[in-house]
């Protein structure tokens, strides 16, 4: 899947918030979701393609992360709001590519003037909602002895 490139301008304009996607990527790498969870996502036929996908976003996390740290500000790094979009950019393809396609649509109309950004509302949210639950997918199919005890031996 080839990432979705977002103009400078797509940065001025409030992001969708995912924060469900955020945490759920921080447990896979700090090791909360366990050597186990990570083995059921991998070998879940139906969310192991999104897990995959997702776990290629893990430098634009990192870098997410870091963005934040006093160091990384006195660098004089990257645009925090450019990380955002960048890490949103990344997880918005793999786990909800067609949304974020039609939110990009939708603000290319605005910096087109053929729309009002509010009209990009109901757009951004179903992004918001897809990333929500995508994400919640990905995490009970990681741990399958709590979401579905009679699956498992």
């Amino acid at each position: 899947m080839e990432p979705i490139q977002l103009s400078q301008d797509f940065v001025d304009i409030a992001p969708p918030q995912f924060n469900s996607t955020l945490r759920l990527h921080e447990m896979l790498l700090n090791g909360t979701i366990g050597e186990s969870g990570v083995l059921a996502l991998e070998s879940d036929r139906r969310l192991g393609d999104k897990y995959r996908a997702l776990r290629s976003c893990d430098e634009q996390f990192n870098e997410l992360i870091n963005s934040g740290s006093a160091a990384s500000q006195e660098d004089a790094g990257a645009d925090p709001k450019m990380v955002y979009t960048e890490y949103l950019n990344c997880t918005g393809t793999a786990l909800c590519e067609k949304p974020l396609l039609e939110l990009k649509s939708c603000i290319n109309s605005v910096m087109r003037e053929e729309k009002h950004i509010r009209d990009c509302a109901q757009t951004r949210r179903l992004l918001e909602r897809c990333m929500r639950s995508k994400s919640e997918e990905l995490l009970q199919a990681s741990q399958p002895q709590v979401f579905r005890p009679k699956a498992t031996p």
